[in-house]
């Protein structure tokens, strides 16, 4: 399953809370582009969707001496930020923001929905994602965002032109 596809699943399911919550959706075209919660406006909340590359599957040699295509482990990143502005009181409790929901309650919304997505056994996922853990954003200069990373993994089958070609090796010299 190509990494497009995941981020497409994701980005289909988590779209319709986003907009239910008056937040924003976006999927990253590069790992730089996750930048863009630096000029978030203060109201609502973004979430940027990131493949962030992949590893070979643990599972690999086994699955490929079997005769099937290998594996990968894809790690997926979800930055969700919720810019509190300058004009924020900032010695409030960050899991009092009044009416809005909080940024702590918004990780925890996001990890378990993400969490609960299965992918069909079809033999391209092994279903779900894993949790890889959350950390705060910080700036190159060091400092902190209102936002958070959280980290997931899946492992899917990698996806092999079907074509396949024989190399023909020249043994005489």
């Amino acid at each position: 399953m190509s990494p497009h596809l995941i981020l497409q699943a994701l980005y289909d399911d988590i779209g319709e809370w986003v907009a239910e919550q008056s937040g924003v959706l976006t999927i990253a075209k590069d790992p730089w582009q996750t930048l863009e919660i630096l000029s978030e406006r203060p109201k609502g909340f973004r979430v940027i969707l990131h493949w962030n590359g992949d590893q070979p599957g643990s599972e690999d040699e086994l699955h490929e001496s079997m005769g099937c295509y290998p594996l990968a482990r894809s790690d997926i990143e979800l930055f969700l930020s919720k810019n509190l502005g300058l004009g924020k009181d900032r010695n409030k409790p960050s899991f009092d923001d009044g009416d809005d929901v909080s940024l702590a309650e918004l990780v925890s919304t996001l990890r378990s929905r993400v969490l609960s997505l299965t992918f069909p056994d079809d033999g391209e996922t092994l279903g779900r994602f894993r949790y890889d853990g959350c950390d705060p954003v910080i700036t190159p200069d060091g400092w902190p965002l209102t936002a958070y990373k959280l980290r997931f993994s899946i492992v899917t089958v990698v996806d092999v032109d079907v074509d396949e070609r024989e190399v023909e090796l020249d043994t005489e010299e």
